[in-house]
C-alpha cells in the first residue's frame, strides 16, 4: 500500500478554487501578448483594461481549459524509455535551472565544460529522469537555451528540458529536437518539454507567452508555473498565496488550450519562494515552500492534471543543511505524489549546482521512494507458509536466510545504497574513514574519468551545429 499525503479535505479545495475564480473574474490577469489577447477575446474573455492588457477570465473559459487538457501523457528519453505522467502517479526527478556551478569550493559562472561534466554525472544517476538547461557563460545570453540543449543532447539520452532566454530559442530547440528524432514526430516522441512561470501577482509576460505561442502545434508537454513570493508579492498567508498562484496557473492552462487543444500541461504551484522578514531574501528551501508545493499537488489532482515542484536548499555548499533541507522537501514531494521535481544537485536557492550534491541527491531519493512504496500485504508477503516451515530456527537447521522466499523477495523489499556507509567502524577506518561527501567526490571523478559515451551520430551533430550557427547569426551576428 503506497503512502500518500493529503493536506486538505474537498471542501478546502473547493474554497481555494472559488477564491481563484473570483480573482480571475474580478481582478483579472495581465496577458502581454497581442495574438493571445485576441484568442482570449474571441473565446469570450473580457478585456478589462486594453492599455495594460488586463483580461477577465470567466468560469466557462477556465472549465473549458481544464476539460481540454489531458489528465495524463508520456515523456520520453532518447534510449527508448518513457514515463507515464498522471495525477497521483510516479514522482520523477530532474536537475535544476541554474547560472553557477559549485566546484572546488567556489561558486562560479557555469561554462560549457561545466555543463558537459554535470550532464555526464547526471547521466549515470538512476533516479534522475530529466536534465534541465542552464546558463552557459561562454555564449551570449540570447543563445544559451539552444546551445545548452545541444550540449546536453551530446552527453545524455535522458529527457531534455531547455530553458528560455529569447523567443527565437524555442524555434531553434524544436528544429534540433526534430533532428534528434530523425525527422519523426515530437508528439509521438516527446524527448523534450518546455515551460514558463507567471510573474506574481497575476501577470503572464511576453517572453513566457511567446514561448507558449511558438511551441504550439507539436504536442510538446508544457509546464505552467506560478512563482509567488510569500509575504512579498503574494499574501503572507499560505492560503492567500495559493488562491493567487492557482488563478495564474488556471489562466495559463486555459490560454495554452486555446493555442493547442489537448496540449499536455503540468500544473505547477511548486516554484514559489518565501520572503524572509529578517534577511529580505527569497527562500526556496523552507518548510513553507514545501507545503505550497504539496498543496499544489493536491490541487492538481482536484483538477485531474499532473503536478510539478522544485526541491531546494539555501546552503552554499554540500553540507548537513543542504542534505537535511533536500531530504525534507523530497520526502514531502514523494509522499504528495508530485509528478515532476526539479533540483537534483541544486545549491544556493537554485543559483548554483554541485556535481557532488547531485550524486548525494540520487542516494537520498532511493530510500525515499522505498518509504513511499510502503508495505505490500498479501499471501506471498505475509509468508505464513514460510513461517510455519521454518518454525524455530534456533531449534532446527531451517532458517530464513537460505530460504527461496528470501532469495525471491529481498531485492524488492530492501533498498541498497551506493554511497552510504554500511560497514563496521573497523572496516570503515581501514578504507580511510571517508565521509559521504568524500565518497560523492570520488564517484564524480570516476564518472568523468570514464570514456565518453556517444549519444548522437556524426550526421546529427553536424545538423545541430548548422542550426545553432544559423540562430547565433540571427540573434547576435556572425
Amino acid at each position: 500500500m503506497e503512502i500518500t499525503l493529503r493536506l486538505f479535505e474537498k471542501k478546502h479545495l473547493d474554497r481555494i478554487h472559488q477564491a481563484s475564480l473570483e480573482i480571475l473574474e474580478t481582478i483579472g490577469i495581465i496577458v502581454d501578448h497581442q495574438k493571445i489577447l485576441k484568442l482570449l477575446y474571441d473565446a469570450g474573455a473580457k478585456i478589462k483594461d486594453k492599455k495594460n492588457k488586463i483580461v477577465l477570465f470567466n468560469e466557462r473559459l477556465v472549465k473549458e481549459g481544464l476539460r481540454k487538457a489531458p489528465s495524463s501523457f508520456k515523456l520520453s528519453d532518447r534510449a527508448g524509455g518513457y514515463k507515464e505522467i498522471a495525477p497521483g502517479g510516479e514522482t520523477t526527478f530532474w536537475t535544476p535551472c541554474v547560472k553557477n556551478v559549485f566546484r572546488d569550493g567556489v561558486s562560479k559562472d557555469m561554462s560549457a565544460k561545466d555543463l558537459i561534466d554535470f550532464t555526464r554525472v547526471v547521466d549515470s544517476l538512476e533516479n534522475v529522469f530529466g536534465v534541465v538547461g542552464a546558463s552557459v557563460s561562454d555564449y551570449p545570453p540570447q543563445v544559451q537555451d539552444f546551445v545548452g540543449f545541444r550540449l546536453m543532447a551530446e552527453h545524455t539520452y535522458k529527457h531534455l528540458r531547455p530553458i528560455a532566454f529569447a523567443p527565437e530559442g524555442v524555434d531553434a530547440v524544436i528544429e534540433m529536437a526534430q533532428v534528434l528524432v530523425d525527422g519523426g514526430s515530437l508528439r509521438d516522441n516527446p524527448i523534450l518539454s518546455l515551460g514558463h512561470s507567471s510573474v506574481t501577482p497575476l501577470t503572464w509576460t511576453n517572453l513566457g507567452l511567446e514561448r507558449f505561442y511558438r511551441s504550439r502545434g507539436y504536442g510538446i508537454p508544457i509546464s505552467v508555473h506560478a512563482g509567488p513570493l510569500v509575504g512579498g508579492i503574494s499574501p503572507v498567508t499560505l492560503a492567500g498565496t495559493l488562491a493567487v498562484a492557482n488563478a495564474e496557473v488556471l489562466a495559463g492552462i486555459a490560454l495554452n488550450q486555446l493555442l493547442e487543444e489537448g496540449r499536455p500541461c503540468f500544473y505547477n504551484l511548486g516554484f514559489g519562494r518565501v520572503f524572509d522578514m529578517r534577511t529580505a531574501i527569497g527562500l526556496a528551501g523552507s518548510a513553507e515552500v514545501a507545503l505550497l508545493a504539496a498543496a499544489g499537488s493536491q490541487l492538481s489532482r482536484y483538477y485531474n492534471l499532473p503536478s510539478a515542484a522544485w526541491s531546494n536548499t539555501e546552503s552554499m555548499l554540500v553540507d548537513s543543511q543542504s542534505i537535511y533541507e533536500r531530504t525534507m522537501m523530497m520526502l514531502l514531494f514523494i509522499l504528495a505524489k508530485i509528478n515532476m521535481v526539479w533540483g537534483v544537485g541544486q545549491l544556493e536557492s537554485e543559483i548554483s549546482v554541485s556535481l557532488e550534491q547531485a550524486v548525494i541527491d540520487d542516494e537520498i531519493i532511493g530510500p525515499l521512494k522505498r518509504i513511499q512504496r510502503g508495505i505490500e500485504i498479501d499471501d506471498e508477503t505475509l509468508a505464513l507458509e514460510v513461517i510455519k516451515e521454518v518454525g524455530f530456527p534456533l531449534l532446527s537447521a531451517k532458517n530464513y536466510l537460505d530460504h527461496e522466499h528470501t532469495a525471491k523477495h529481498f531485492k524488492e523489499e530492501m533498498f541498497f545504497p551506493h554511497l552510504s556507509n554500511r560497514k563496521t567502524r573497523e572496516d570503515w577506518l581501514a578504507l580511510g574513514g571517508k565521509t559521504l561527501e568524500d565518497r560523492a567526490k570520488e564517484r564524480c571523478k570516476e564518472i568523468l574519468k570514464a570514456k565518453k559515451r556517444i549519444y548522437i551520430t556524426e550526421k546529427q551533430k553536424q545538423e545541430l551545429l548548422k542550426i545553432e550557427k544559423k540562430y547565433i547569426n540571427m540573434l547576435v551576428g556572425s
